[in-house]
């Protein structure tokens, strides 16, 4: 209603320029035809044609007053058209200055959006490990892992030690809890950390006899391609990474419906979301469980802007080898039931494109 008003009020040919036209027009037809209607309503009045003098004053006398107000009402309509030729180029110009803030918003937005995309990837860049290998002389190599396949390091990092606690028992509801914490912060800032000092030691004692290909690789029922050092921590490396890409999923999403409608958020989170491989995905959905509910709670960063998509299940740490209660797929699953729910209000698009059994 608003917008076809809007568009209403910006005609300059309005009902009331259109009434004053034909106000005008009716005027003008009646004072030419006037005399031939007195005429025709009083057939008794005889014309003498050779009077023509007064014929003439008659007919100036009857016609002037409709010529008059078709002047009028044309005097008229030229200064209303002005008028309104004037409120239609304020109320453009107007539009106009609108449109060009809304444009300077959406600028300021993007640069603003694109530099933390940019500083997101410095941030991955910034991300290293140090490996060591034993090359085919028998010596020892060092090499340095950085960016986005450290990532894959750490999951494996997390498998371990989550492997190891369920092993150990004692933690019952809270192994995959104390399993991240240990990871993040470090064994010596670990409430476990009696029980995890004989996996540091006996992890920092074997992981160089470890070759990818041999079933030797295998310890606490992980494929072991950690070859460093495990449970030091890493906070320093992954504290300000989260931090960062939460703040800015919620610049994005915290950004006013008449600015941004979902749809546009979408898009713009869709291409932040791009940047991240699966790993980072699947670490970010670890974060999530154990140390940052606030992604998914009071935001729905997750179920309402899908910042994981298409987890692959069988990648969860628990999907395979705990039979307890297997909490981590339990929040997978509550996922899939929360962006259902989204999913029918707001978008078709599923977090998860493939339906694992």
């Amino acid at each position: 209603m608003g917008k076809k008003k809007e568009n209403k009020e910006l005609k300059l040919w309005d009902t009331t320029v259109k009434l004053l036209i034909s106000l005008s027009v009716f005027a003008i037809l009646t004072a030419f035809i006037a005399p031939w209607l007195v005429a025709a309503i009083t057939p008794e009045v005889q014309w003498d044609h050779k009077e023509a003098g007064y014929l003439d004053y008659f007919l100036e006398g009857l016609a002037t007053p409709f010529l008059a107000i078709a002047g009028i009402l044309g005097t008229f309509l030229a200064f209303y058209m002005q008028l309104r030729a004037n409120q239609i180029q304020i109320k453009n110009f107007q539009k106009e200055i609108k449109l060009q803030k809304q444009q300077n918003n959406i600028n300021q937005f993007e640069g603003k959006f694109y530099e933390m995309i940019r500083l997101h990837k410095e941030n991955v860049k910034e991300i290293k490990l140090m490996i060591t290998e034993r090359n085919s002389e028998g010596k020892l190599d060092y090499k340095e892992v950085n960016g986005r396949d450290v990532f894959q390091y750490l999951e494996n990092e997390l498998r371990i030690i989550y492997n190891f606690i369920l092993k150990e028992g004692g933690f019952k509801g809270k192994e995959f809890d104390t399993a991240y914490h240990s990871f993040f912060f470090g064994a010596i800032n670990s409430h476990a950390f009696d029980e995890l000092t004989p996996l540091v030691e006996e992890h920092a004692s074997r992981f160089l006899e470890f070759t990818e290909g041999q079933s030797e690789d295998y310890f606490y029922k992980s494929f072991v391609i950690a070859k460093y050092k495990i449970l030091q921590g890493h906070e320093n490396k992954l504290g300000h990474y989260y931090r960062h890409l939460f703040q800015t999923v919620k610049f994005v999403a915290d950004q006013k419906k008449t600015f941004l409608k979902y749809k546009r958020k979408r898009n713009y989170l869709n291409l932040l979301r791009a940047q991240l491989s699966n790993y980072e995905q699947l670490m970010l959905f670890y974060n999530y469980v154990a140390y940052a509910p606030e992604w998914e709670e009071g935001n729905k960063f997750f179920s309402d802007y899908r910042m994981v998509h298409n987890l692959n299940r069988n990648l969860i740490l628990d999907s395979i080898i705990y039979d307890g209660e297997r909490e981590l797929i339990k929040e997978f699953d509550k996922l899939k039931v929360k962006e259902k729910t989204a999913r029918k209000c707001k978008d078709p698009d599923p977090i998860f494109d493939i339906e694992y059994i």
